[in-house]
């Protein structure tokens, strides 16, 4: 009996037709992946916070700088100094935990290929050929994309405490080219960078 689970070419051998890759996933569904990693990224910093509170954690100087500024803000609209000590009490362990949350949350992505966003809503990295993505791609897209969380931790130290500018200019970029995705390619700039793509899981080869 022949078997017919591929074709047989006149000069021999077996065919195997091209399979073009699945549509990639476009803004929308991204949008709404990066809404849900947002809201549980926020309340794991606040958790991360409180538990760092009793700790009464250092406070390094670009977190000083900050509170100062915010403080004379305050001040500005007559806040009362009953607000602003529980501001200053909190403020340290909410932004460390703030900072530890976002570099844990974006490693979950760059380990796994997905964040939990992203998994909720069936969607996953992958190559922009829509085969199975790697490690090496996950971690190189995940740097990219995440790069200003990445870099706040050398703001913790006094030394350089300049690169959170560099991170807040860099981090500006990376949002502006999440934009890119609203082209034919589906395309954002960290996926042009680290050529990766975002695919729907069941369609990645």
């Amino acid at each position: 009996m022949s078997d017919y689970s591929s074709s047989t070419n006149p000069f021999g051998g077996n065919y195997e037709p091209h399979v073009a890759p699945a549509e990639r996933v476009g803004f929308g569904p991204r949008l709404g992946a990066w809404i849900i990693d947002l809201l549980l990224s926020l309340l794991f910093g606040i958790l991360l916070g409180v538990l760092l509170q009793p700790l009464n954690v250092g406070m390094p100087a670009s977190i000083s700088e900050n509170l100062a500024a915010m403080q004379e803000t305050y001040e500005m609209f007559g806040v009362d100094a009953a607000t602003i000590s529980v501001v200053n009490a909190w403020y340290p362990a909410l932004t460390l935990g703030g900072i530890i949350a976002a570099i844990m949350y974006a490693l979950i992505e760059g380990l796994s290929g997905a964040s939990p966003g992203k998994r909720i809503l069936g969607i996953v990295v992958a190559n922009q050929d829509g085969t199975a993505g790697t490690t090496r791609a996950w971690m190189r897209r995940c740097l990219v994309k995440h790069v200003s969380a990445f870099l706040n931790i050398f703001t913790l130290l006094p030394v350089l405490a300049f690169v959170a500018d560099i991170g807040s200019f860099l981090g500006f970029v990376v949002f502006i080219g999440c934009f890119f995705v609203l082209g034919q390619e589906r395309l954002a700039l960290h996926d042009r960078i680290a050529t990766t793509a975002i695919y729907h899981r069941e369609d990645v080869q």
